[in-house]
């Protein structure tokens, strides 16, 4: 198992949810997964209608599936304002809205703990950070499908035990 880096070159599989995920064959991943009280819904709506009108001023439909694609075809300033979706993103989590359960070492120590289990075994875990409302990290060694069940499973396993420590269900 090793980390391969994004190659431009070959095909990549844009999917959307709540964000855009990139997939290309064999690359490292990066992941973020957040608690759900991390950004206030009403931020939450007006940054996906913001970045949906931005998208379409520039002519590109957010809803097509290669839309990322079209974004690098923008010049460079486009490009460049593009991004401060992004940041503004990163911006909220790091304001650590919600309750910040991770803050807790014992909370945190489930997700590094559950992370780490596996790592060497079912896929390369690199580096990662457990923050107060969302977690950070980046894996590699294996295929899409396999990495998403891995995710849905750590996170849910992760759950229950921060909900059983803080005597919360949900």
């Amino acid at each position: 198992m090793d980390f391969r880096f994004y190659d431009p070159s070959l095909p990549v599989i844009v999917t959307n949810g709540h964000l855009p995920h990139w997939d290309q064959a064999g690359a490292t991943y990066f992941i973020t997964w957040r608690t759900a009280d991390s950004i206030p819904k009403d931020t939450w709506v007006r940054w996906c209608w913001e970045r949906s009108r931005w998208l379409r001023e520039n002519g590109i439909d957010p809803a097509s599936i290669d839309y990322k694609k079209q974004i690098e075809t923008l010049p460079e300033v486009q490009r460049r304002d593009f991004r401060r979706f992004s940041k503004a993103l990163e911006s909220e989590l790091d304001s650590c809205h919600g309750d910040c359960p991770l803050r807790l070492p014992e909370c945190a120590a489930v997700v590094a703990e559950a992370l780490l289990h596996f790592d060497g075994d079912r896929y390369l875990l690199g580096d990662f950070v457990v923050m107060p409302n969302h977690v950070h990290l980046l894996v590699g060694g294996i295929p899409r499908e396999q990495m998403l069940l891995e995710v849905e499973s750590r996170k849910h396993w992760t759950a229950d035990q921060i909900n059983k420590l803080l005597g919360r269900k949900g």
